[in-house]
C-alpha cells in the first residue's frame, strides 16, 4: 500500500526532530484566558526574541517551525502572525477582529530566540515539548476571573464556554464530569490543568496574570533572564483586568472554585 507523501514527511521530521531543535527557543503555554497572548505581543519587542501567538499548533514539527521562522525573521520576510483592529500584534484573541497575515519586520539579529505560544493543545502535549529541551513559560489566572472570562459574551467561540450536556465541545469528552453544572464543570477544567501545571514547577517557570500586570517590571525581568533575551528599551504600561464590574455571574464561579479548585492556593489565590 502506497504510503501518503504527507504522513511520510512528518515520520521524518519527527525522526529528525532533535537535530532542529534548539534549546534557547521557548514554548509558550497556560490555561486560556491567562493573558498567553498579552505576554507573546510583550515577548516580540526585545531585538532578539519574536513569539509567534496561535500560529503553529503541531508539537512534532515545533523544531522545523522554529527553524523557517528564524530564517525569514533574521532575512526580514514576511511570517504569519496574528493582528488586531489596528495592525498590531493582538494582546487579546478574542477582542475585535482577529486575522492571521503575512507580515514583514525590520530584520531581526542572528541568535534569534524563537517562541510560540498555544494552550489547551500544548498543555495535552506538554511531555513531549518538554522532551526538546524548550525553555517552557506557563500561565495561570485567579480561577475565578478566568471562569468569567470563558462565560463573557466575547469568548461565546472557545471550547471551554460549551461544557453541558447539550453543548459539548469534543475538546471535553474524555473528562467524567460528576455535575451537570456549567460553572462546576468549568471549575475542574481549571483544577485539572492548574494541577498540571503545578506539577510541573521544577521544569518551567510558572507565571501568574496577576504578576504580570500588577509587577510587570519585575515579572518581565525575571522572563527576560530565563530566556536569556535582551530587555527592550521600552515596554508598555499593563492593566489588570479582574475588575468585578466587567463580568457577571461572579457568585456562582466563586462558590464553584470554592469547592473544585483547591490547587488555587499554591498560586496564591
Amino acid at each position: 500500500m502506497a504510503i501518503d507523501p504527507a504522513r511520510r514527511l512528518l515520520s521524518i521530521l519527527y525522526r529528525l526532530r532533535f537535530y532542529f531543535a534548539a534549546p534557547s527557543d521557548f514554548v509558550l503555554t497556560g490555561i486560556p484566558r491567562s493573558g498567553t497572548s498579552l505576554l507573546s505581543a510583550l515577548l516580540c519587542e526585545p531585538e532578539d526574541c519574536f513569539c509567534f501567538n496561535e500560529i503553529h499548533y503541531d508539537p512534532r514539527t515545533l523544531p522545523y517551525f522554529f527553524t523557517r521562522m528564524r530564517r525569514r525573521l533574521t532575512s526580514g520576510r514576511p511570517v504569519p502572525v496574528k493582528l488586531d483592529d489596528a495592525g498590531a500584534l493582538t494582546t487579546d484573541t478574542m477582542g475585535g477582529q482577529i486575522q492571521v497575515q503575512e507580515t514583514s519586520f525590520p530584520a531581526r539579529k542572528h541568535g534569534l530566540v524563537i517562541g510560540s505560544n498555544v494552550n489547551v493543545p500544548y498543555l495535552d502535549r506538554i511531555d513531549e515539548i518538554l522532551a526538546y529541551g524548550y525553555r517552557v513559560l506557563m500561565l495561570v489566572r485567579d480561577p475565578v476571573y478566568t471562569l468569567a472570562s470563558w462565560n463573557s459574551e466575547k469568548a461565546q467561540v472557545i471550547p471551554e464556554a460549551h461544557v453541558t450536556d447539550g453543548d459539548m465541545n469534543p475538546r471535553w469528552h474524555h473528562f467524567d464530569f460528576d455535575s451537570p453544572d456549567r460553572e462546576t464543570r468549568q471549575a475542574d477544567i481549571w483544577e485539572y490543568y492548574a494541577q498540571r501545571i503545578w506539577s510541573l514547577r521544577d521544569r518551567v517557570q510558572i507565571i501568574t496574570y496577576e504578576s504580570l500586570t500588577d509587577a510587570q517590571e519585575a515579572t518581565m525581568q525575571g522572563i527576560y533572564k530565563y530566556l536569556g533575551v535582551t530587555p527592550p528599551l521600552q515596554t508598555r504600561e499593563l492593566k489588570n483586568m479582574n475588575v468585578a464590574s466587567r463580568f457577571s455571574g461572579l457568585d456562582r464561579i466563586g462558590e464553584a472554585v470554592a469547592g473544585r479548585c483547591p490547587t488555587r492556593h499554591h498560586f496564591g489565590y
